[in-house]
């Protein structure tokens, strides 16, 4: 019994028993896809719709997969104006300016291989994980000068 606690430090941040299944209309939705969820996608986002009038009698997912990266400070039109160009003392001190106190990035890989529903019954095998990494915003004039 003393162990668990023990056991519970070494886990990882966030242990997660379902992973939403991917699709286009969850995605699109921004992760907002509770409520619309059908078929074999309610079996992560929603089980309760199964059960729900409306349902879909049959669906199968095909194999997908979703990368997602993103950071506080900068964005895709940073990537656009400083790709590939030598950055001068301005350009950095720029960059620099975009940090508030710590720039935080992180990476979200996910993949479904599959997904059936039958009526009320539905599988979804989906795997997903995250990487969160913060840089001070010394370490981050460190490596830009």
């Amino acid at each position: 019994m003393r162990r668990l606690p023990l056991l519970l430090l070494l886990a990882p941040g966030s242990l997660a028993a379902q992973v939403p299944a991917l699709s286009s209309r969850a995605l699109g939705m921004a992760g907002a896809y509770t409520i619309n969820a059908r078929g074999f996608e309610a079996a992560s986002w929603n089980p309760a719709v199964l059960a729900a009038p409306g349902r879909a009698g049959f669906s199968i997912g095909l194999p997908s997969a979703a990368f997602e990266f993103g950071s506080n400070a900068y964005g895709l039109s940073d990537l656009r104006r400083y790709s590939g160009k030598y950055l001068s003392f301005q350009d950095k001190t720029e960059l620099l300016a975009k940090v508030d106190t710590a720039l935080a990035v992180r990476t979200i890989i996910s993949g479904s291989p599959l997904g059936i529903s039958i009526g009320r019954f539905a599988l979804s095998v989906s795997a997903s994980g995250d990487v969160d990494a913060r840089l001070g915003k010394d370490a981050v004039e460190l490596g830009l000068f």
